[in-house]
């Protein structure tokens, strides 16, 4: 005979936030970490072409959002894009 299992209730469905809170938390995101790298960048490679600037500008603008900015807004922001 086996013990009773306890059961935890079901569990209430994860709706994804809306696309526009989504969209506007992304920009807010996006806009201080383009132009401040774009202006550090500026000040130490100043003499690169445009499109080595931007090789460089868009990896570090990719990890920054991904890996510390996008992660602490969603967190800061849960209660709004989730409602």
């Amino acid at each position: 005979m086996t013990a009773p299992v306890d059961r935890a209730p079901p569990a209430r469905p994860v709706t994804p936030p809306k696309r526009w809170k989504m969209w506007l938390l992304t920009c807010i995101a996006i806009y201080p970490v383009i132009t401040s790298l774009g202006y550090i960048l500026q000040a130490v490679a100043g003499g690169l072409p445009v499109y080595a600037h931007f090789m460089i500008l868009v990896p570090i603008a990719v990890a920054l959002l991904v890996f510390v900015v996008m992660p602490t807004l969603t967190r800061r922001f849960h209660r709004w894009i989730t409602r």
